[in-house]
């Protein structure tokens, strides 16, 4: 405190102040106000004298600052009385100045402090509200505006519950009335909001209860995480669990139903040798319907496969006009849809995985197919193409000046909307009710695995077409005669055995035809039912000097040693083994590198005995192998 003359002399000074401002009681007695003090007031309409001399004579307060020792600014509160005369005339003035540092430090800390949370709460990716026992909104951060579409002003006027799915509202509501009455934190309340687009949002809210002074609950804070994505790939991975276990299931299935036709192809195929050296032709034609139906079913085995496991494809040359013609066939088979085929006589040939490119053919023409339910045509043609030759070829992503086969399916549907077209390969898309979205998303799988490129085009009302590129093959497409074969095969049976080979198979039926085929074809037999008997024959036949010339082991034997353990141990007796592994699994890795696990070759259930023929020759080095080029045997 100090007392000044209404000339602004300090008359008087308490020891605080002096302290405050750093000097001693000498140094500021008889020194003008202005001097000491240096206001902001001084010499302005502000100051005490020239306000009491206008106000007359009134008490008040105001916020100044006192320069201390140093220059340091002390903030207080200024109380100034005047001082009156016996004749009511001013003569002087009291001031108070009350030092308020340690309260504007702790304004300033809670200015700061609400200032990072307010900063906090508007920049979190997490809605924060606040609502009250009946679920209207008192407060919502800017992460509730953008998640919901509405504007802070239009939420906080309005019912949570409104916003709510209709089969959320009673279970939260419980919740909210729980956490108003107890006072209890209500931890991992799921529900759904409705957006202002009309669409749902999935939510995962924590709320904590607010108190009033007497303690009352009177709000619930709640933090919510939207967890829409969440609940999506949580969905999606629940698909692939009852995918993988269907998967396993079909695979199962299509293994052993390959090994059943197995035994059918091979006996059909013998039958059809034998019945071409007798010229029966009218039999021949029967057998070979049988073995294109059969033929047809192995198609679908391979579509159960590729569904089963995301094998490598095992390629051969084939034939792309015979393979676009017989999957169309049996996809528009029974239907109103009729096809058209523009297929050139010099198309090449393309190393492919048959019954995998079968599967994308088919694939293709059943969606053209179902595009078209009151009938129409499917256009289906072919060209050989090199890339980049083109203005339009350039920008595929295929090697330049790689040759390719391109093949085009064009359907006369409504089309594909331009918003689907770039959505039509990824896995679980459809816009098909009861659809699962798997056929293109595995068939566009199955032509990247071939080195190839898939992709698709579409107008409004015009249809779709799509586009394969599947790599040409080198090898000629020349075709051969099947008397030639049967020639073939009858000079095989004469003379002495072309070499011994042993036969690992768990079935008898497939055991029985591998052995008809191989004495067909002029080898002597040796058969095993598993690995360690396979093994046991070959060490023994090995030791007597009648060793076996190949060993065909099939890949998969229940409940004993299947061909990837067996060709193992036989390496270990004689690492010169020419074994060659089967298997009714044929997108099995180990088929696709069946070098990498120490065999020399693979042929895939179920074969004809020119395909077995073939890879036998391959494998002992016989220049005597026969070819069938377009024909199975």
């Amino acid at each position: 405190m100090c007392v000044i003359s209404k000339e602004g002399f300090i008359l008087r000074i308490n020891d605080t102040l002096c302290t405050m401002l750093g000097l001693s009681r000498d140094e500021v007695i008889g020194k003008r106000c202005e001097e000491i003090f240096q206001g902001s007031m001084c010499g302005t309409r502000q100051c005490p004298f020239v306000y009491f001399t206008q106000s007359g004579g009134q008490p008040f307060e105001c916020d100044v600052e006192l320069s201390g020792r140093g220059g340091k600014k002390i903030p207080c509160i200024l109380t100034v009385t005047p001082l009156m005369g016996p004749d009511g005339t001013l003569t002087g003035i009291v001031e108070d100045f009350k030092d308020i540092s340690q309260r504007k430090e702790t304004q300033e800390a809670l200015r700061k402090s609400e200032e990072r949370y307010r900063t906090l709460v508007e920049n979190s990716y997490d809605m924060i509200f606040v609502v009250d026992g009946e679920g209207n909104f008192l407060f919502t951060n800017t992460a509730c505006e953008r998640l919901l579409g509405y504007s802070q002003d239009e939420l906080n006027q309005t019912n949570g519950f409104i916003l709510m799915h209709p089969d959320d509202v009673d279970p939260v509501r419980q919740q909210l009335r729980k956490l108003m009455t107890e006072g209890t934190i209500q931890r991992n309340v799921e529900y759904r909001y409705r957006t202002k687009s009309g669409s749902y949002i999935h939510i995962l809210t924590n709320g904590a209860p607010m108190f009033d002074d007497q303690g009352r609950v009177v709000a619930a804070l709640c933090i919510g995480r939207d967890i829409t994505e969440l609940k999506r790939l949580e969905e999606e991975r629940q698909k692939m669990q009852k995918l993988e276990s269907l998967g396993i299931l079909a695979g199962g299935i299509a293994h052993d139903f390959n090994n059943l036709l197995a035994a059918i192809i091979s006996n059909l195929s013998l039958l059809e040798t034998l019945f071409l050296g007798l010229g029966r032709e009218d039999a021949i034609e029967m057998i070979k319907s049988a073995k294109a139906a059969s033929w047809q079913a192995r198609s679908l085995t391979q579509q159960l496969l590729t569904f089963a496991r995301d094998g490598a494809p095992i390629k051969r040359a084939a034939s792309i006009s015979r393979l676009l013609i017989e999957a169309a066939n049996l996809a528009l088979s029974g239907s109103r849809v009729k096809s058209e085929f523009f297929l050139p006589d010099d198309l090449w040939w393309a190393e492919i995985d048959e019954g995998q490119i079968s599967q994308v053919i088919n694939n293709v023409i059943i969606n053209a197919r179902q595009a078209m339910p009151r009938g129409g045509t499917v256009r289906i043609w072919a060209e050989n193409m090199v890339v980049g030759t083109l203005d339009a070829d350039r920008g595929l992503p295929l090697p330049q000046g790689g040759r390719f086969v391109k093949i085009s399916i064009q359907d006369q549907g409504p089309g594909i909307p331009q918003e689907y077209l770039q959505k039509i390969f990824d896995p679980y898309f459809t816009t098909k009710q009861g659809g699962i979205g798997l056929g293109l998303a595995i068939s566009h799988s199955i032509i990247k695995k071939h080195n190839g490129y898939m992709s698709a085009e579409s107008r409004p009302g015009a249809g779709a077409t799509f586009h394969i590129y599947l790599p040409a093959c080198e090898l000629p497409a020349d075709r051969k005669e099947a008397s030639l074969a049967v020639r073939k095969i009858k000079e095989l049976r004469s003379g002495s055995p072309r070499g011994r080979i042993l036969v690992m198979e768990d079935r008898q039926s497939v055991r029985d035809m591998l052995e008809n085929m191989l004495i067909d074809l002029g080898y002597e037999v040796e058969l095993a039912q598993e690995g360690s008997e396979a093994v046991s024959l070959y060490e023994k036949a090995r030791e007597s000097g009648q060793g076996f010339d190949a060993v065909i082991l099939d890949l998969t034997v229940p409940g004993g040693m299947g061909g990837k353990d067996a060709v193992g141990k036989l390496r270990e007796i004689d690492p010169e083994v020419k074994a060659i592994v089967t298997s009714g699994y044929s997108t099995d890795p180990i088929l696709a590198n069946y070098r990498r696990y120490g065999f020399c070759a693979a042929i895939s259930k179920p074969f004809e005995i020119g395909e077995l023929g073939e890879t036998l020759g391959q494998v002992l080095g016989d220049n005597e192998r026969l070819k069938m080029g377009d024909n199975k045997w």
